[in-house]
């Protein structure tokens, strides 16, 4: 398994794990934790997993 901290704003979540499965298998996405201060952004963190090739 590989994990992405994913430093991003609330709306640009949704893309950035449909992108990200379009390679891998999604396991899990956190909650959104927002930055301290002023920053609109914050953290998601992914857990995904390569995806076994087909035999063929």
């Amino acid at each position: 398994m590989i994990n992405f901290r994913i430093m991003c704003l609330p709306h640009e979540i949704d893309d950035i794990v449909n992108e990200l499965s379009k390679i891998y298998d999604v396991i899990e996405v956190s909650p959104f934790y927002k930055n301290h201060g002023a920053s609109k952004q914050g953290r998601v963190y992914i857990t995904v997993a390569r995806r076994l090739k087909k035999c063929e």
